[in-house]
């Protein structure tokens, strides 16, 4: 048999620790981004990676989030609140006179003219009798 005379790196997304005899793969979660490491590094927040062995984390699409480091998936925006840009470590409220109806927005709508919402709506009210809202995106009717 021949004697080992070095030792080899690691390869990007593994790890090992002094003596090891082979390289152990990152978990989801964390990544590891260059040879030869000795840890595997928590995605941060915005971030995330799915599967093992993970060389750099993905950043979360816009409509969704993660708001601690070492996810494994990104969470959808709720209705009512949205995520205009990816890499979000949280979602916006929708303001007065806007909604999102649905989750995973990355945007709000305007309430059409004779309706209205408040901050967070997912849909917007129409105006009561005798009252009215002029414009699109009223937070209320006069």
């Amino acid at each position: 048999s021949t004697a080992q005379t070095s030792c080899s790196n690691c390869a990007a997304g593994k790890y090992s620790s002094a003596g090891s005899s082979s390289c152990t793969s990152c978990p989801a979660g964390q990544y590891s981004g260059s040879s030869a490491s000795t840890a595997c590094t928590n995605c941060d927040s915005g971030t995330y990676s799915a599967s093992s062995s993970a060389s750099s984390c993905t950043s979360c699409p816009s409509g969704q989030y993660s708001s601690s480091s070492g996810l494994t998936s990104c969470t959808s925006c709720p209705a009512g609140y949205y995520a205009s840009s990816s890499g979000s470590v949280s979602c916006s409220a929708c303001s007065s006179g806007y909604y999102a109806a649905s989750t995973q927005s990355t945007s709000c709508d305007d309430c059409p003219t004779g309706k209205y919402s408040s901050s967070g709506s997912t849909s917007c009210t129409s105006c009561p009798a005798g009252t009215y809202a002029g414009s699109t995106a009223s937070s209320s009717c006069v």
